[in-house]
């Protein structure tokens, strides 16, 4: 057998050769599927709940140079508007092992107030930090505190999608406003986790926000003022505490962002 570039093959080599790119082939159509199914499961349950999807997945026949690992695929971002901002789901897939239907699925939800954004930007500047005001993973809320959700059957992923939603909305439903933001950011017996990795590990949401640094800590400063909280005080004792500790962020951040909000009416 020739190729056009003068090399040449047995017959049995080719028949080997087509044998392993119609197996590829085999895998990668079923991968495609389950990723497409999936797809469809979030964007029809969170439709109903006002999510309208954003960038998916591409339609169409995966090229063949995809990788069956699918690592860090997106396939979707969904989103809905709330008062003042947005709020909106991450949908991601990885498979460590091509050879295997075992996929991992992760799921990350965020919520932004442009207000509460436009005052860290005044104070900090553009570029710092992230979009959401606040973010979180739902798999934290589950008994075995997973990273993702495994995908082994179809019927883990069927029921991923609902899964996703009685871990995530009655946090989203609740942050739709300013006062519900900072029952989320600031009230630690909201929303406790059903285990912690390590003693010393945040166990609750309020704390995990603060855990991320100047990216999500100051900002619950900024909700709590915003939102005329009786507790604002208690906020600045507790974050002054928590910034002599960090690296990412110090009491010379915390002290700008107090002068701002001090300032405010």
């Amino acid at each position: 057998m020739l190729f056009a570039d003068g090399g040449t093959v047995t017959p049995a080599q080719k028949q080997r050769h087509d044998e392993d790119f119609e197996d590829y082939d085999r895998r990668l159509a079923q991968r495609v599927a389950a990723c497409r199914a999936l797809l469809e499961g979030f964007t029809g349950h969170f439709g109903s709940l006002g999510f309208v999807p954003g960038d998916t997945m591409e339609a169409g026949p995966a090229p063949r140079s995809a990788s069956l690992s699918f690592t860090d695929s997106h396939l979707a971002t969904l989103s809905r508007p709330i008062e003042a901002g947005w709020q909106r789901l991450v949908v991601t897939v990885n498979d460590a092992d091509p050879d295997s239907g075992y996929f991992k699925c992760h799921v990350g939800a965020g919520v932004r107030h442009e207000p509460v954004e436009a005052i860290f930007t005044q104070v900090f500047g553009e570029g710092v930090g992230r979009p959401e005001t606040f973010f979180f993973d739902p798999a934290i809320f589950a008994r075995e505190r997973v990273a993702a959700f495994p995908l082994t059957d179809a019927g883990h992923r069927n029921e991923l999608p609902g899964m996703v939603a009685r871990l995530a909305m009655p946090v989203l439903d609740l942050a739709r406003d300013l006062r519900g933001l900072d029952a989320v950011m600031n009230d630690p017996s909201r929303f406790p986790f059903a285990s912690t990795a390590h003693p010393l590990a945040p166990k609750n949401l309020a704390d995990h926000i603060v855990s991320f640094g100047r990216q999500s800590c100051l900002k619950t400063l900024i909700v709590s003022r915003m939102a005329g909280s009786h507790d604002f005080e208690h906020r600045v004792a507790t974050l002054r505490a928590f910034v002599a500790t960090r690296v990412d962020v110090g009491e010379a951040d915390l002290d700008r962002l107090l002068a701002r909000l001090r300032s405010m009416p």
